[in-house]
């Protein structure tokens, strides 16, 4: 599972809420199984951004 939180949260707790090198690079996370050879056949891809979708996506894995 992969979860992008654009960046650092206790980070930012103690060196500070808006320092830019606590921010991670917006990427495209949906392609990144490709980069490890992944096929629809052996890996599953969702995009969630939402706790309903995030429980249903868990719904699909289980």
């Amino acid at each position: 599972m992969l979860i992008n939180n654009d960046g650092y949260t206790v980070e930012r707790a103690i060196h500070g809420e808006n320092q830019c090198y606590n921010d991670i690079p917006k990427c495209d996370w949906q392609i990144m199984p490709k980069t490890f050879s992944a096929t629809e056949g052996n890996s599953l891809v969702l995009k969630v951004e939402t706790a309903g979708e995030l429980k249903s996506a868990l719904e699909k894995v289980d």
